[in-house]
């Protein structure tokens, strides 16, 4: 049990408490190596505040000191976490306490993989509609059904109501995307009435939706098919990758593929998706 943890909890709990509607959470460095979330945060900090809350939370402090994705297991499929588990398993016990104390929450993520301007939910409601909406730079909308249940967005899911919850992954650790995902947050906080009214546009371009159904496994030799592109459909025995000796591996069905070439992804090629109209 990890006392700096919880004592680092129960006081955010506290202050959480006394927050002004809408209260809004923007989570960031979930994986350490993701330093995006901090150049997002410090960006962010310049915005002044109309009504509400914006607390600014970096989820997995540990990793993210010593530059690694996770120190035990990734935070991102560790929920509901256990108060003895392992670091990431006690931080996801701690933020199933401190998520349902806000009324939105914004997730920052980035990618090695050549997957860029995408949005990622889990529960559709029409609150994640009209954020999405103002989201002019997304291009994809990924509903990410296969890590349902051990993903930050369990966290939001109460007996009486589910908490909005929407993750960016607009590309690297780099300035542009950094830009982009705070022009977008900023849109967010603006429809949400937290800060003055911005210039932005709904959505006109209609972003493509997928559903990732599932994850698609492999050993940590195998490699993956560096022509597969993410979005584009792969055919029931096409190549996918490569095992150790070179050998191919052939996909098992028709799907398109999401996340594939993510180079922190160890145990799987990435997620098996289908199109939605």
């Amino acid at each position: 049990m990890n006392l700096e943890i919880i004592e680092k909890y129960t006081t955010l709990i506290s202050q959480a408490k006394n927050l002004s509607y809408p209260r809004v959470l923007v989570n960031v460095c979930s994986h350490g190596n993701e330093t995006l979330g901090i150049e997002v945060l410090d960006k962010l900090k310049e915005i002044s505040i109309q009504s509400g809350s914006v607390i600014f939370h970096i989820a997995n402090e540990l990793a993210l000191k010593e530059g690694k994705r996770f120190i035990d297991s990734d935070l991102n499929r560790s929920f509901p976490g256990s108060v003895t588990g392992g670091y990431e398993e006690q931080v996801a016990f701690q933020m199933m306490q401190y998520i349902p104390n806000f009324d939105y929450v914004i997730d920052i993520h980035s990618t090695v993989s050549a997957t860029k301007d995408c949005l990622i939910i889990e529960d559709d409601s029409s609150e994640v509609q009209k954020m999405i909406s103002v989201c002019e730079n997304a291009k994809i909308i990924l509903h990410m059904i296969a890590t349902k249940g051990t993903s930050l967005p369990a966290a939001a899911r109460l007996p009486d109501k589910t908490i909005p919850v929407i993750a960016f992954e607009y590309g690297g650790n780099d300035a542009e995307t950094r830009d982009r995902t705070c022009a977008d947050i900023r849109n967010i906080l603006s429809l949400l009435g937290v800060i003055k009214p911005t210039d932005f546009v709904t959505n006109a371009r209609k972003p493509q939706q997928f559903e990732c159904y599932a994850t698609y496994p492999k050993l940590e030799t195998d490699t993956p098919n560096v022509e597969i592109k993410n979005y584009e459909i792969i055919h029931k025995g096409d190549i996918i990758g490569y095992s150790e000796g070179r050998t191919p591996i052939l996909s098992d069905s028709d799907f398109y593929p999401v996340l594939f070439g993510e180079i922190n992804y160890k145990t799987i090629f990435g997620f098996k998706a289908k199109k939605l109209d």
